[in-house]
Formats: structure tokens, sequence, C-alpha cells
């Protein structure tokens, strides 16, 4: 007889506790600490940018993502960074994608689901442009979609 009980090693019901806390905020008052990036201004106005998403698919190719309040502009140092990144990660041979999406949540007390965010424009491996959606897209589809490039290309590559 099954009572719908499953034994689950001590080692699994780890990886299960760790698997429920990902892309979680642990510590929501530490989170709300800005880090100021003053004093880190170089030569030609080189200084550090914040990125809100950077995703690194099981080692096989890289996601970067911006998320901006609707109307809002990416600045200038975010979108090189972010080109920048794509395009060097590509180039040392990991698939690397850009996407900048956009909110509603123009209360800064109000949570942002990023899976939820609407994709504004996606940058791809090896285009020097960036890509409107011809459909309204949200970050999770977009991130399946990617993944699913991803996963393609590294098949590709091992029976090549």
């Amino acid at each position: 007889m099954n009572s719908g009980t499953q034994i689950v090693s001590p080692e699994k019901v780890s990886d299960l506790q760790e698997e429920k806390e990902h892309g979680k905020i642990h510590n929501r008052e530490r989170a709300k600490q800005l880090i100021l990036f003053d004093r880190l201004i170089y030569a030609r106005k080189c200084a550090p940018t914040d990125i809100d998403m950077l995703f690194d698919y099981y080692g096989m190719g890289w996601i970067i993502g911006e998320a901006k309040v609707k109307g809002a502009t990416l600045e200038k140092g975010q979108r090189i960074a972010m080109e920048r990144f794509v395009d060097d990660m590509t180039a040392a041979g990991k698939p690397a994608y850009a996407i900048l999406f956009e909110h509603t949540k123009f209360e800064p007390e109000e949570d942002v689901h990023a899976w939820e965010c609407l994709v504004r424009k996606i940058r791809k491996p090896n285009e020097k442009f960036w890509r409107t959606p011809n459909r309204t897209v949200n970050v999770k589809e977009t991130l399946e979609y990617i993944f699913g490039l991803i996963d393609d290309e590294d098949t590709w590559k091992q029976e090549a």
C-alpha cells in the first residue's frame, strides 16, 4: 500500500533545501544596503557598474541581464559592459547573451520578480546589435529559449 510518503536520504534532503533557497534574498535588510562606487573612477571615466543578473548555465554559457523600470534607459556604461561581456565570453568559447528587461513597479518598496519582467532587448553571441522581440516575452521564457540554444550548441560541439 502506497501512503504517499517517500523516504529521502539526508544528502537528498540537503540538496532539496538548497534548491528551494536558490534565487531568494536571504537577508532583506542587508540587500537594501547600497554599495557605493565613489572614488573608484579612473582615467577616461573608467568606473565600476552594477548589473542585476549574471547567470552561469552549467559552465556551458552565460547570460547577463539588467532590469529597468519601464521608461528608464540603459546607462551607456552598463550597455558597454554588457556588450563586452557577451563578446569576450563568446570569444573565449562560452556563448553569452545579454538581456535588457523592464518592470512596472514604480515604488521602490515593491519587490520585482525578474521572471515576469518583459524583455525589451537581447544581444546574442557573434552579433554586434541588440534585437527587439517581435512579441511580448518575459524573462523566464527568454532564459528557457537561450538555454535551448546553449544546449543545442553544446550538443553540436560534442558531435563534431
